[in-house]
C-alpha cells in the first residue's frame, strides 16, 4: 500500500480568538484529510480504524504547538472516507483537551500533519489568554516563576536572586542524590515542555502542592516569599524543595508510602521521606539553618545528630525518624537503588500491593517496600532488623504489625519486581 500525501488539515474548533483562563484546557478538535493513492473498487482499508495506537502507517502522524513551540501528539480518534465512493481521499478526524499555559494575550495552537514524505501541512488559530498568571523575570536553569500580575508589580523586590535561585540549587542535588532526573520533560508536561513551573498563586497563601495547572512543577502561596510574612522565608525555602521532592518520585511510580498516607504509617499527608530530605538535602547544599530548622520540627530538639534505631519512638516523628536513620546509615544508595527499580517498570504503581493497617491487617506493600530496601541497605535475607524498625513505626502510628510470614513474602517479590525492570 503506498504512502500517504497529506492535503489538508481542518480546525473546528475551538474558535478565533477564544477567550480562557491560563492553566484551563481548550477542546482541539478538527480533521486531516489525505490521499492514499489507492485505486476506486479496490476497497477502504483503513474506514472504521480507530484510535491512533493501531492506525496503519498510511495515516499520517501530527502533532500541536503553541506560539510555534512543540507542546504533544495529536491522538487520532478515527478514520473514514472523505467523500464517499473516493477511496483515494481519506479523513482523519482528532478531538482532545490542550491544556494551556502563558502570558495575558493572544497564543496560537498549530497542528501539524506529515506523511509518509516527510511533507507536512497545517493549521492554525489564535486563543485569547485572560485573567492569567505572568512569567516572572528570572532566568533559572530548572524553573519558570509565575504569579498574578497585581501580585508581581506590588513585589518586585521579593524576586531576588537568592530566592529564585534556590529551586535550580536543590534540583541539582536532588537529581544526583536520587540517581535520576526528570529532565528533559516531556512536551506538553509544563507550561513550555523543558522547565517545571513553580506557580506563586495569591489564592493559595497559607498552602503548598504538586502538580500545578500547567503540569509538572508546584504551586504554593504567594505570601511564603514575602519577608514581610515570615522574615527567613523559612516556608519559601521548606515547601518548594519538600514539593520539588514529590514531584521527582511521582514521576517514576504512584503510591509511595512515605507520600501518599500509608494508613499502615499514619494515614494523613505525614510524607516522612519528603521531609526528611528537607533535612539531609538542605544541609548539603550549605542551608545549615533550614535543615536544623527542620530537625527539630520532625526529629529532635537540639543539633542534629544520629538517629539512634534502639528506640525510633522517642522521636517527634518516628516515621521520619526511620527514613533519616536509613539515609544516615547507609548513604543515598539504598533509595537510589529503589528509585532505578521502579523507574524501569512502565507505569509502575505501589497501589497494586495492598496496604491494610491495623491488628491482622495485610501490610503488604509497606513489607514490599521495607524488604526491598533492606536488600539495598546491603542486609541478609534473614536480617530482621529493618523489619523491627518499621514494625516499631507500624505499632505507633497505625497498631500495625508486618508479621515475619508476610515480610517473607515480601522478599518473594523482590526478584519479580527485578525481573520487570530494565535498571
Amino acid at each position: 500500500m503506498p504512502n500517504s500525501t497529506v492535503l489538508a488539515v481542518v480546525i473546528s474548533s475551538p474558535t478565533q480568538q477564544q477567550g480562557v483562563s491560563a492553566g484551563s484546557s481548550v477542546q482541539l478538535t478538527g480533521y486531516i484529510t489525505f490521499s492514499t493513492g489507492i485505486s476506486p473498487g479496490t476497497g477502504h482499508p483503513l474506514k472504521g480504524k480507530q484510535s491512533s495506537p493501531s492506525l496503519p502507517p498510511q495515516v499520517p502522524s501530527a502533532t500541536y504547538l503553541i506560539d510555534g513551540e512543540p507542546a504533544g501528539n495529536i491522538v487520532i480518534t478515527s478514520v473514514g472516507e472523505s467523500v464517499p465512493g473516493l477511496p483515494e481521499v481519506d479523513q482523519a478526524t482528532f478531538s482532545q483537551s490542550i491544556p494551556l499555559c502563558g502570558s495575558n494575550g493572544s497564543h496560537t495552537i498549530t497542528v501539524k500533519a506529515t506523511d509518509g514524505s516527510g511533507a507536512a501541512v497545517t493549521a492554525s488559530v489564535t486563543v485569547l489568554i485572560s485573567n492569567s498568571f505572568q512569567r516572572i523575570s528570572f532566568d533559572a536553569k530548572y524553573w519558570n516563576f509565575w504569579s498574578t500580575p497585581a501580585f508581581i508589580s506590588a513585589n518586585e523586590s521579593a524576586f531576588t536572586a537568592t530566592a529564585l535561585g534556590w529551586p535550580d540549587r536543590y534540583t541539582s542535588q536532588i537529581i544526583s542524590d536520587f540517581g535520576f532526573s526528570i529532565f528533559p520533560l516531556s512536551a506538553g508536561k509544563s507550561c513550555d515542555g523543558k522547565k517545571l513551573d513553580c506557580i506563586l498563586d495569591p489564592g493559595s497563601n497559607g498552602s503548598a502542592h504538586t502538580p500545578t495547572p500547567f503540569g509538572e512543577g508546584v504551586v504554593l502561596g504567594a505570601d511564603f516569599i514575602l519577608s514581610s510574612q515570615d522574615a527567613g522565608l523559612f516556608y519559601w525555602y521548606l515547601l518548594t524543595m519538600h514539593e520539588t521532592v514529590n514531584q521527582f518520585t511521582g514521576a517514576i511510580a504512584s503510591g509511595w508510602i512515605w507520600a501518599n498516607g500509608s494508613p499502615v504509617l499514619g494515614g494523613g499527608i505525614r510524607s516522612p521521606f519528603p521531609n526528611i530530605c528537607d533535612i539531609v538535602v538542605s544541609g548539603e547544599i550549605g542551608n545549615s539553618t533550614l535543615s536544623q530548622e527542620q530537625y527539630n520540627r520532625m526529629i529532635s530538639s537540639g543539633p542534629i545528630g544520629k538517629v539512634n534505631p534502639a528506640n525510633l519512638l522517642i522521636y517527634i516523628r518516628p516515621d521520619a525518624a526511620l527514613f533519616l536513620y536509613i539515609q544516615q546509615q547507609y548513604g543515598w544508595a539504598p533509595y537510589r537503588k529503589l528509585f532505578a527499580l521502579v523507574k524501569g517498570i512502565p507505569n509502575f504503581s505501589w497501589g497494586m500491593y495492598p496496604d491494610v493497617a491495623g491488628p491482622g491487617g495485610n501490610p503488604e506493600r509497606t513489607a514490599v517496600t521495607c524488604a526491598l530496601l533492606a536488600k539495598y541497605c546491603g542486609l541478609a535475607s534473614n536480617d530482621l532488623s529493618l523489619l523491627n524498625l518499621f514494625n516499631q513505626v507500624a505499632n505507633d502510628l497505625s497498631q500495625t504489625t508486618i508479621t515475619q510470614a508476610q515480610y517473607e513474602a515480601a522478599q518473594a517479590q523482590i526478584p519479580v519486581l527485578e525481573a520487570q525492570s530494565t535498571a
